[in-house]
């Protein structure tokens, strides 16, 4: 599935964009950022111990971009949330998922931000669908 927008390349408008995660870059800003909140990120079905340390959020993202696409939310030029677009177990579909900092939420970003990946993966990959992973418990996913 790699189909990953070229190194530098962004997806996205001037408020919300989507680039490619960097591991050795962003792996502490996603540790700070997903540890805002626990509570919050239990919303969604990411507390579980994916962000618990700097290392198991490495190897978190590490699986993400080795399972397909890990793309890191910007909003304004700052750092939001991640999505993330891996194949399923179906060959035809992929999945999505994301999350969004407490910060950052109910401002429209990870409305936008999965807009944007869903256009890039029915531009870019070739897949006939999407499975969206979502936790029941977060209204705005649902």
């Amino acid at each position: 599935m790699k189909t990953t927008p070229a190194a530098g390349e962004v997806v996205g408008n001037s408020e919300v964009q989507l680039v490619p995660i960097q591991l050795d870059r962003d792996a502490q800003q996603i540790f700070e950022l997903a540890n805002e909140d626990v509570a919050h990120m239990h919303s969604f079905d990411l507390g579980s111990g994916y962000f618990s340390t700097l290392e198991s959020t490495f190897r978190h993202i590490q699986a993400m971009c080795e399972a397909g696409l890990a793309l890191s939310i910007m909003a304004s030029g700052q750092m939001a949330g991640n999505v993330y677009i891996t194949d399923s177990n179906a060959p035809e579909l992929a999945t999505i998922s994301y999350w969004v900092a407490k910060r950052y939420a109910k401002r429209g970003i990870g409305t936008e931000a999965v807009s944007q990946a869903v256009d890039f993966a029915f531009s870019n990959l070739d897949k006939e669908g999407l499975l969206a992973r979502v936790a029941l418990n977060n209204e705005s996913c649902v």
